[in-house]
């Protein structure tokens, strides 16, 4: 089935297809996605058969509302049942491309994500599309800003194939957590010089890092006229960020001050990408992966424009595949065509935001994006890390808000104004301490700033 999926073409102009066409793709290859489930899926084969799904019931996308809903909880648990064991597929469709890892795991270990040769094909077949969108040329310098972790991200090893899918240079500058006395990281410092000696053109990496290597840059006065584009993913990335990341461009001397944001998960295998700040993500492969916004509890799904849960259906992935996979985002889309590119596919047009993004801290809802977003305007705050714990003593004190702050200017003046910014905001006097970023990357991987963590 994925042989004549390859010789087909690459499905040329799909993201401009008429709905109905995509439907009709997109069924044929479930139905045979999920008969191969029921056949050699360590996790699937149970659960659709307890279901009742059997051999050729599902033959059209309207069909996968019978299927389960998985949770990250249920994959993370035991991501190898989720590694499809087909022997009769060929051999590219079961040979081990690579293995990259996801986080959020109780016990801290990260969870594979296996990719066959099909799979890496694939997934390079997406990034034409995506670079189509981004812009990303053959004369670009691109700039890998992603951490070296203590396991393969999908970060760095995905877009490195989607940059030598456009012939561009690459660059890693490996920042990250030192491991050891091995020295192998680079050092912000160190990255901002590589970035300027090797005239990077398009910085790729997390928001954060990348206003932070910029902020960083300004300071010392350092110049990057060959820069024109950053592209940010990972993280969510408000309006007030990519703003801050424009202004930053300017003020060492980009040549031009594009901000383009991304969001894709690693489960997922594939990003969705704006093409025009404002417009949503666009959907480039629905032909790879189907998404759905679904009411998490019954599975429904519902209606453009309203609010559920994103979950995602590998169409023709052989390595690790999920069926109805709940990624932990809310948001809403639409299926119809972008008032700016003109492209038919589904787009995500609210959100994504987490489930955390309110919060209730000493009996006051908090709205924890808006929060960030303060803290991020405050002149002199380089990152930042918002904790909530317990009452440390007497419950009836409420729990107690935290805000952790990586800055040049470690004066009472500073703690005072980021005290003051987050009250007026929250309704909730914080304690505000200093530092170092090294100090609150969380989880074994220091791939990125866990920014707001709940530690009740």
């Amino acid at each position: 089935m994925l042989e004549n999926y390859l010789d087909s073409g690459v499905h040329d102009g799909i993201d401009y297809w008429p709905t109905s066409e995509v439907r009709i793709l997109q069924s044929r290859l479930l139905s045979h996605q999920v008969d191969l489930c029921l056949s050699s899926h360590p996790y699937y084969a149970d659960e659709l058969a307890r279901a009742g799904v059997c051999a050729g019931s599902v033959a059209s996308i309207d069909d996968l509302v019978a299927l389960p809903l998985t949770t990250k909880a249920t994959f993370v648990a035991s991501p190898d049942r989720f590694r499809l064991q087909a022997e009769e597929v060929p051999v590219v469709e079961r040979t081990l491309w690579d293995v990259v890892y996801t986080t959020g795991t109780t016990s801290g270990v990260p969870a594979p994500i296996y990719a066959t040769t099909s799979d890496y094909y694939l997934h390079l077949q997406a990034s034409v599309r995506n670079l189509d969108l981004l812009g990303v040329r053959r004369a670009d310098v691109v700039a890998l800003l992603f951490p070296l972790t203590n396991y393969p991200t999908a970060a760095t090893a995905r877009i490195i194939g989607e940059a030598a899918v456009a012939g561009a240079s690459v660059v890693l500058a490996m920042p990250g957590r030192q491991i050891g006395d091995l020295g192998v990281h680079r050092t912000l410092e160190d990255v901002i010089v590589l970035v300027r000696d090797v005239n990077a053109s398009v910085l790729m990496g997390h928001a954060t890092f990348v206003r932070r290597l910029l902020k960083r840059a300004a300071e010392y006065g350092t110049n990057l006229p060959a820069l024109r584009m950053c592209t940010v993913t990972g993280e969510p990335a408000s309006d007030a960020l990519r703003e801050d990341i424009r202004r930053l461009m300017t003020e060492v001397g980009a040549s031009d001050t594009a901000v383009i944001n991304r969001y894709g998960s690693t489960e997922a295998g594939v990003s969705m990408i704006e093409c025009t700040p404002g417009t949503g993500y666009h959907d480039l492969t629905p032909d790879q992966v189907l998404c759905e916004v679904v009411d998490p509890d019954s599975g429904r799904r519902v209606d453009d424009g309203e609010e559920g849960s994103l979950a995602v259906t590998h169409l023709v992935r052989r390595g690790t595949v999920l069926l109805r996979y709940l990624v932990g985002d809310i948001v809403s889309g639409t299926h119809e065509p972008c008032p700016e590119c003109g492209r038919t596919v589904f787009r995500i047009t609210g959100g994504p935001r987490r489930l955390r993004d309110v919060v209730k801290i000493k009996g006051t809802l908090v709205n924890v994006a808006s929060l960030e977003d303060e803290v991020l305007r405050i002149a002199g705050v380089e990152d930042f890390q918002i904790i909530v714990r317990p009452p440390p003593a007497d419950p009836m004190d409420g729990d107690e808000m935290i805000i952790r702050v990586v800055s040049a200017s470690q004066s009472p003046q500073m703690l005072q104004i980021v005290t003051d910014a987050v009250e007026m905001r929250a309704n909730v006097r914080p304690k505000v301490e200093f530092a170092s970023v090294e100090a609150f990357l969380g989880g074994v991987s220091a791939e990125k700033v866990r920014r707001f963590v709940d530690e009740r």
